[in-house]
């Protein structure tokens, strides 16, 4: 046994206990709790209970976790960002530019959705040329701006990897 192999366990631990062992735990206390307020306990199963409580929770939950997504972990992920210090050896421009569009660990993944999103737009405007739409309906620019974007980024890429993982930002656009 290594002590990666312990940090990984360690790790897979924290995770199953802290995400999916104390929400059970939690939830379960919850419920038994308020349930134990209800004044209509006599007159109401605890099964009952449970549903009419899930039918109103599950869409309030829902919505606030949605709502948590959408406003809180853009900020959640500046700061970090913002605060990793290898940021300068990871992301290829400046860390307050490019945190603000792309996440640290999503690198690939920003590469596969620009693609996507080109391909889309490509389809849309086939399908507008089709129905005549007019000229202003095309997203031609998008299209120029996703390829250039793509270029540069898979350049960057490229010599990251050729140069290695440890090496500054800085270093490897000096030979651009």
């Amino acid at each position: 046994m290594t002590t990666e192999w312990i940090k990984k366990r360690w790790l897979e631990f924290r995770t199953g206990y802290g995400t999916y062992l104390t929400f059970i735990i939690g939830f379960t206390n919850f419920l038994l709790l308020l349930y134990g307020l209800t004044p209509l306990k006599e007159q109401i199963n605890f099964t009952v209970f449970s549903i009419i409580l899930a039918v109103i929770l599950l869409p309030g939950a829902t919505m606030i976790g949605h709502l948590h997504n959408k406003k809180q972990l853009p900020t959640e992920a500046k700061v970090t960002t913002s605060l990793n210090p290898y940021l300068d050896k990871i992301i290829p421009s400046s860390k307050e530019e490019f945190s603000n569009k792309y996440s640290v660990f999503n690198l690939e993944y920003s590469i596969w959705s620009q693609k996507l999103a080109e391909k889309n737009m490509k389809i849309m405007n086939f399908l507008l040329d089709k129905f005549h739409a007019p000229a202003e309906f095309q997203y031609t620019d998008e299209i120029k701006q996703i390829q250039d974007w793509n270029e540069a980024f898979e350049t960057w890429m490229k010599r990251w990897k050729q140069y290695g993982q440890g090496t500054s930002t800085k270093e490897i656009m000096r030979d651009t």
